[in-house]
């Protein structure tokens, strides 16, 4: 709980999948997403290397799985469904802010 695990600002920082818990997004020192288990987190981190625009906090205790950005990269180029439902997960994520 409270656990920061990468800043707005970071590079090469890992892609996360929450197993528990619950992980606030911040920009600006305001929440913006929450996300909770089985979600995805800094999936941008694995195809890009911008420094991040978010920062995330674990707001109560969150289990994750954590993979490398070339681990992760390599992951999905070798399982081209975990690209779909990166690509699904960004649409959604755009049409949420699109609307705000």
């Amino acid at each position: 709980k409270g656990e920061v695990l990468f800043h707005s600002g970071d590079v090469d920082t890992p892609l996360y999948i929450i197993v528990s818990g619950n992980i606030s997004i911040c920009s600006d020192d305001k929440v913006i997403a929450e996300e909770g288990e089985r979600a995805v987190i800094n999936e941008l981190s694995v195809v890009s290397k911008e420094p991040r625009t978010v920062t995330a906090i674990a707001r109560k205790k969150t289990r994750l799985l954590s993979l490398a950005p070339r681990p992760a990269f390599d992951l999905m180029w070798e399982r081209r469904e975990i690209v779909l439902k990166i690509i699904q997960t960004l649409v959604q994520r755009l049409r949420y802010f699109a609307n705000k």
